[in-house]
């Protein structure tokens, strides 16, 4: 028993060790839902970004709105990432 609460100790501290810096220089932990939200800022700004390249219709802006899609599903996948890693360490708590 005492080895389950060793390790449930370091994982709880690893994960509680987790901040990043939002764009405004605040540090929140990571996965939390101030970081979440700021995922879904940037994923609103590149579609509202991309959706403006619509109106062109050359091989350029084609290009162009294929690595803004390939950016914004970067960012959906690590906001998922981080939705897990906090739900768990919730359940750790």
């Amino acid at each position: 028993m005492k080895s389950d609460q060793l390790i449930r100790q370091l994982v709880r501290e690893s994960i509680a060790s987790m901040t990043v810096s939002l764009s405004d220089g605040t540090e929140v932990e990571y996965g939390s839902e101030s970081h979440i939200q700021e995922y879904d800022r940037m994923i609103n700004e590149l579609q509202h970004i991309k959706r403006s390249l619509r109106t062109r219709t050359n091989k350029e802006s084609r290009k162009e709105a294929s690595g803004l899609q390939r950016a914004i599903e970067s960012l959906r996948h690590l906001r998922s990432k981080a939705q897990r890693t906090y739900a768990k360490k919730s359940l750790l708590d």
